[in-house]
């Protein structure tokens, strides 16, 4: 999530501090060309490194973390990458995105890269929420089958966003409460900022 918006503040701020190692997982490869150029103009391409990766696709998500083998640790893990769409769109095997890229994609990445969190000294994961989540509603049969045809259910974009939000703020405070102080875990609403995401919310949910 650090091809534009908040993610890419915070991508150029943390490199331009020279004090740290970054690893970047970018969706789309035109967003990553982009981005590489962008890093390399302002002289801090060599802070970062880039990954491509499909968060809508759990075969994707899977193939980074293979990737990541490689690091000696993961001191900080930051969730920022978020998804809004105005109708329903299913993955490969039938997920609804939305749900699949706000909730269980950071899921997947985070516990596929635990063990490289527990060899830092003071790991840390933060996962970019919404306060939009106190919207949203948990329906556990509907959640549980995620792959079934739905397409007799009305779509509404906003109510299926904050039912992500909703999702991966309490599967935050549940791991949090069952790993205890062994990595800190963090859900946080980032306030309002004018990214591509709030642009397409109808004005009161903004």
């Amino acid at each position: 999530g650090a091809a534009s918006g908040l993610g890419r503040e915070a991508l150029e701020m943390l490199a331009r501090s020279g004090q740290v190692r970054l690893i970047v997982a970018v969706v789309r490869n035109s967003s990553l060309q982009d981005l590489a150029a962008s890093l390399e103009e302002q002289g801090i391409a060599s802070y970062v490194r880039l990954e491509a990766v499909d968060l809508a696709e759990p075969n994707s998500i899977d193939l980074l973390i293979g990737r990541l083998s490689d690091l000696p640790r993961v001191d900080v893990l930051i969730n920022n990458a978020g998804l809004f769409m105005d109708r329903r769109e299913s993955n490969s095997i039938g997920i609804e995105k939305q749900m699949m890229v706000n909730y269980f994609a950071p899921r997947r990445l985070t516990l596929g890269l635990w063990d490289l969190l527990l060899r830092s000294s003071h790991p840390r994961v933060l996962n970019l929420t919404s306060r939009l989540h106190r919207r949203g509603r948990i329906d556990l049969e509907r959640f549980a089958s995620q792959t079934e045809s739905q397409d007799s259910i009305a779509y509404s974009g906003a109510a299926e966003y904050a039912n992500s939000k909703l999702a991966l703020t309490a599967w935050t405070c549940g791991l949090a409460r069952r790993t205890g102080s062994s990595v800190t875990l963090i859900s946080q609403h980032p306030g309002v900022y004018a990214t591509g995401i709030t642009r397409r919310l109808a004005a009161p949910l903004r």
